[in-house]
């Protein structure tokens, strides 16, 4: 069955692509949680071609959580050492990693930013 046919028959059902997005964000973002909580390897976003294909990105706090991660891994630092370095303790960095209750501030993204020798950018697309 055709993604069209399909988008046509959950219209019928009162279903709309909206509400299918937010659905498939909400369920992303959980699966990834997952990874981050018990420290697994993120999977490679899938790259697929075709009609009717619509990319879903996970909530902004948990690509915020996979981005210090993978950045913090690349240059080969610890958990321990990051925290060492923003004079926080050990657990509320990891946290942050685990996406679990990170919602920085301003303050804290720009003192992540620097410990990972990072410049911080935020932008509104």
């Amino acid at each position: 069955m055709k993604a069209s046919e399909i988008i046509k028959i959950l219209k019928e059902q009162n279903w709309y692509l909206e509400e299918l997005l937010e659905y498939a964000q909400d369920a992303l973002s959980l699966i990834l949680e997952e990874y981050l909580q018990k420290n697994n390897e993120m999977p490679e976003p899938s790259i697929i071609d075709g009609e009717n294909i619509v990319y879903v990105e996970p909530y902004p706090e948990v690509l915020l959580s996979i981005e210090i991660r993978n950045i913090r891994k690349e240059i080969g630092a610890s958990q321990t050492e990051i925290a060492s370095k923003m004079n926080i303790p050990y657990q509320t960095y990891q946290r942050w990693e685990h996406s679990k209750n990170f919602n920085p501030t301003l303050k804290t993204l720009r003192k992540v930013a620097k410990a990972l020798n990072k410049k911080l950018e935020i932008k509104f697309i």
